[in-house]
């Protein structure tokens, strides 16, 4: 308060000008949204106030209108907005006094998290049968860099665009129906095939979001077997039933799909951003591998966005235009590239017998996909619904977070990379100033609403007393004394103030170093100005609320989650057990309680004749690797305590723990668990010795 009711207060120091930040942009994006958003409800409420959805209320606000016209002086019309702006300050004055202005924001955030958590959601209305796509990419030939000509390390990446053969205009109408089509999705890539520019790639790694899709669904035999009957390396991955316009489901062979194939350098010459680190693509049609069944063969690679035009290609176009060969036949020339490239004319210039005029033909690679349609006529299990919801919501996942991938603004050419250099101080300037702005109508308006309520309750004294002159005195009365102050100020200044400063500037005895010392400013100026600087933003008071915002949020997040979760465990996995435990890990050195071992928090299962732990519920929810495995094969079943564990045990820990051996991933294995509870003790017992029992 110093700021503002010192006898000499200083000016509050401005904010600082933020670096130019992506993030930053999007939150003041965000910040006009929610004005818009506040306007928005304004004019909702004014509407529903004449809309007679509440009689009393229309019927109330229709009478008080009513008897203002008629009754209302005309010559006091300037109190009348001031009338209305005290009264809605005493109705944010009684919102801050209930403790509703925090719950505000509070609540902002968990409708926010609700939201992104319900976006993520599928509801089952229509059942989409899941098709299995296969994908090996076994070699490349004459792949070279187009701007130094020379080869690089290479790999290929496979990927799935649900919506491909489509314009812009219909991708957004699919996108609204179907929110998996936002983005495409990472199928996996090959390794490295080694500096050369006829690469055989041996090996095949799947993406992130095809192993979180292996651990969300626990039936191995979709996913088996990871090698064709040749030996190669292969990858699997759930497609779903496009959906029309109209949400039904549509026929696989409708789908305006594709299945790309990107071959990448990898090295670092070729990855520096002057260059274009996508050698080129191939993209098959799934419509056509649902009429063909599987395709193979070398494949010609063409530029990336050969298709971004205004007009999108149909799908016999890219059928016609892309396979350099004919579906489902092998080139018997070049079907062995060469790994080793060495001067022409030298004696190991072509290794297996590849021919020169395929060394200087089409850079090509060799693919062979398969896709298996399921059958749409036979009847749904429930195991079968879920697995289609729990894919449908992961490939949402990803599709949300590819498409949020892609505001990066520095592009992969010299060009891009010169231009967002040289615009960067352009743009951060513009990013400041609009954040400026930003601050400035949200100060003004939280001037209002009691975020400080000091600071506001002086605004309302001020206003009231404006509200009483304004009454009192008729409002042409004012507005005559306002203007003709104005007149008798620059009066002032033109007439009788200039002719004294004259006369006073021809003085030779006036010392001239005073004018030039900057002038103070007037102590009213600067309180006024610290008391605005001094209020909060909607930023401040997002940022003020965050946590307690945050957990809110959480907890409506994870009462979704377990809905979702105990629906998988039961249709999905079909568990006869799970909960939340802690589990006995073994640590390097003793800790500050002198045991060489701690509890760890789990989420463990029963599925089948295995037990199966996860870090967390939400490692389990996002498809993370479990911590461990243990199969009830053989020797296996529950465990006694041992002397050693009775003795580091404590006499509360003893009734509650749980012993559990079978086989682990490295033989034998056993693990101690502690329960919370006996309740989930005494299941999860009886759960191994039911397991235990029907493996004897």
């Amino acid at each position: 308060m110093s700021l503002i009711c010192g006898p000499d207060p200083t000016a509050c120091p401005a904010r600082p000008d933020d670096s130019f930040d992506v993030d930053l942009i999007q939150v003041h994006i965000a910040r006009i949204g929610a004005l818009v958003e506040d306007v928005k409800n304004a004019v909702e409420n004014y509407n529903y106030l004449v809309s007679w959805k509440d009689p009393a209320m229309t019927s109330l606000s229709l009478i008080i209108f009513v008897l203002s016209c008629i009754h209302f002086d005309t010559e006091y019309c300037g109190s009348l907005p001031v009338l209305l702006l005290l009264l809605y300050m005493i109705y944010l004055a009684k919102v801050r006094r209930q403790g509703d202005f925090k719950q505000r924001w509070i609540r902002k955030e968990k409708d926010a998290r609700i939201a992104a958590e319900e976006k993520m959601a599928v509801s089952y209305s229509v059942h989409r049968p899941v098709g299995c796509l296969e994908v090996s990419v076994l070699g490349g030939k004459n792949l070279y860099s187009r701007e130094l000509g020379i080869p690089g390390s290479l790999f290929a990446c496979v990927l799935w665009d649900p919506v491909k053969f489509v314009d812009e205009k219909t991708r957004k109408s699919i996108i609204k129906t179907d929110q998996l089509t936002r983005g495409y999705h990472e199928i996996g890539t090959t390794s490295s095939g080694g500096l050369t520019a006829n690469p055989v790639w041996t090996e095949m790694n799947e993406s992130d979001e095809t192993k979180r899709l292996k651990q969300l669904l626990p039936n191995t035999d979709f996913w088996a077997p990871a090698n064709d009957s040749e030996g190669h390396n292969e990858l699997r991955f759930p497609i779903l039933q496009p959906l029309l316009g109209n949400k039904t489901a549509g026929d696989f062979s409708l789908s305006p799909g594709s299945i790309i194939i990107q071959v990448r350098f990898h090295d670092v010459l070729n990855r520096l951003p002057v260059f274009d680190d996508l050698l080129g693509e191939v993209i098959v049609p799934l419509s056509r591998l649902v009429k063909e069944g599987s395709v193979e063969g070398w494949f010609r690679l063409r530029e990336h966005g050969l298709f971004e035009s205004s007009i999108a290609p149909t799908l016999d176009e890219g059928i016609q235009f892309y396979p350099a060969l004919e579906w489902g036949k092998v080139d018997p020339v070049g079907s062995k590239p060469s790994d080793e490239v060495t001067e022409p004319g030298g004696e190991n210039f072509v290794k297996n017998n590849l021919d020169t005029a395929a060394i200087e033909g089409y850079p090509e690679v060799n693919i062979r996909i398969k896709f298996q349609v399921p059958d749409l006529h036979s009847e749904t299990s429930e195991e079968e619904k879920e697995a289609s919801i729990v894919i449908a919501e992961e490939m949402i996942r990803s599709a949300v977070d590819t498409q949020d991938s892609k505001l990066g603004l520095i592009g992969s050419s010299i060009s891009t990379f010169n231009t967002v250099r040289g615009i960067g101080g352009n743009v951060q300037f513009v990013q400041n100033q609009l954040g400026t702005v930003l601050d400035t109508l949200e100060q003004a308006r939280n001037i209002f609403n009691f975020a400080d309520p000091r600071k506001s309750a002086l605004v309302f004294f001020g206003l009231g007393v404006i509200w009483l002159v304004l009454a009192v005195i008729p409002t042409r009365l004012l507005v005559l004394a306002g203007g003709l102050g104005q007149y008798a100020a620059t009066f002032y200044s033109t007439f009788i103030e200039s002719p004294n400063r004259r006369d006073a500037g021809s003085d030779i005895s006036a010392p001239m170093h005073d004018d030039d010392e900057p002038r103070k400013p007037s102590p009213f100026a600067t309180r006024l100005a610290n008391f605005f600087t001094s209020l909060p933003t909607d930023e401040d008071l997002r940022r003020t609320y965050f946590w307690e915002a945050r957990r809110v949020g959480e907890m409506e997040r994870q009462k979704l989650a377990a809905t979702k979760r105990k629906s998988r465990l039961r249709k999905l996995w079909r568990a006869q057990w799970f909960g939340t435990l802690e589990v006995k890990e073994q640590l390097m050195h003793a800790n500050a309680a002198g045991r060489r071992w701690v509890w760890e928090t789990a989420f463990a299962l029963i599925q089948g004749h295995r037990f199966v732990w996860w870090r967390s519920e939400k490692h389990f929810d996002d498809g993370e690797a479990p911590m461990g495995n243990i199969f009830f094969a053989g020797h296996a079943g529950l465990a006694g305590l041992s002397p050693l564990d009775l003795r580091e045990l404590t006499p509360e820990e003893i009734p509650l723990v749980i012993c559990i051996f079978g086989r682990g991933m490295e033989g034998q294995q056993k693990i101690t668990l502690l329960a919370s509870s006996r309740q989930i003790k005494d299941a999860l017992e009886d759960a191994v010795i039911n397991v235990s029992e029907k493996n004897d």
